[in-house]
Formats: C-alpha cells, sequence, structure tokens
C-alpha cells in the first residue's frame, strides 16, 4: 500500500537504510554528500587492500633514505613481499590472498606446512608442485581436507601406497588406492 500511495518514499527509505545522505535533488538527481562513498561503486575488501599495498611494496621508506643522501636500498620485489605477508600477517584474509599470489614453491611448501589456518594450508597445497612437500602434507596434516588436498595432487607411488595404508581417515585411503590404480578421481 506504501508503494502505490507515495512511489518516491520506497528509494527513500532504501538510501535511508544504506546509510546514504543525500543533497535536495540538483541538475542530474542525488548527489552524494562530500566524503561519503557514492552509492554503487564496489566496497574492496580491507584485506585485500591491505595485501596488495604489501605486495607493492614502502615506497615512503625509500623517500626517506634518498633525503639523507645515502642510497636507498633496491625496492622490494612483489614476490618477496607476498611471501613475508603470507607467513607472517596475523590476519587469515590477508595471508590468503598473498598465498594466492605466491609462486614460490619453497615458501608454498611452508605455508603448507605451519600456517595455523587449515583454509590456507589448503589454498598453499593447491598451488604445491612440490612433491616431497606435497608428500610431507599428505603424511602428516591434523585436518582431513587439507590431507585430501595434498593426496589429489600428489604422483609418487610409493607415498600413495603409504597413504593408502596409513592414513587415519577411510576416504583418503580410498582416494589413494584410486589414484595408484589409475582410477578417476573426483577434485
Amino acid at each position: 500500500m506504501l508503494r502505490k500511495a507515495y512511489p518516491w518514499f520506497i528509494p527513500v527509505l532504501a538510501l535511508g537504510a544504506l546509510g546514504l545522505a543525500c543533497r535536495p535533488p540538483e541538475k542530474g538527481g542525488p548527489q552524494p554528500v562530500p566524503g561519503e562513498q557514492p552509492a554503487g561503486l564496489a566496497q574492496v575488501p580491507a584485506a585485500e587492500v591491505k595485501a596488495r599495498q604489501a605486495v607493492q611494496g614502502a615506497k615512503g621508506e625509500q623517500g626517506a633514505a634518498g633525503e639523507r643522501g645515502t642510497e636507498p636500498p633496491p625496492p622490494p620485489t612483489p614476490a618477496a613481499d607476498a611471501a613475508k605477508v603470507a607467513t607472517g600477517d596475523r590476519d587469515w584474509s590477508v595471508r590468503q590472498v598473498a598465498v594466492a599470489l605466491l609462486k614460490d614453491q619453497g615458501v608454498l611448501a611452508r605455508v603448507a606446512l605451519g600456517d595455523e589456518d587449515a583454509d590456507i594450508r589448503k589454498l598453499a597445497v593447491s598451488r604445491l608442485t612440490d612433491q616431497a612437500a606435497l608428500a610431507r602434507v599428505a603424511r602428516g596434516d591434523k585436518v582431513w581436507s587439507v590431507r585430501r588436498a595434498a593426496v589429489t595432487r600428489l604422483t609418487d607411488r610409493a607415498v600413495l601406497d603409504q597413504v593408502a595404508t596409513s592414513d587415519p581417515d577411510p576416504d583418503i585411503r580410498k582416494l589413494a588406492l584410486d589414484k595408484l590404480e589409475n582410477r578417476p578421481v573426483a577434485p
């Protein structure tokens, strides 16, 4: 009923519920208040912004070194910054973005073997090609989904045989056995 009686009221109500304040209509319709986020712009998650900033490097530090008359250190490479963030940031969502940017197999192996969050370890395993690291994860991770991701990527038949006989989870033992017998394996 409200929509029929006051058709303009519903959009105004929606704007108010979203916290968007508007000025009175001018040429071209409502204008956002200065300092407010314009309606319709996508919000970038703070974790992604933080990870991208870390990967891009610290430009302010280079400028300060140049003012003192010393030679500024070479700019950090994005890969080195991503490695630092992937292994050292406290926020799991920042580490997740950094791991997605990594290509260094050594750093990916460190994350797959040692990160506190199982989802981050699983993401690192999905990007890992080092069979020795995958074998360590498949044999020793405490979370079954991380071990399963590692077994899915393993090609070493000796490790698959060991997992097929000794993993505590029957589904992972079956997955390893299926891979040994060259049966199709669901991802």
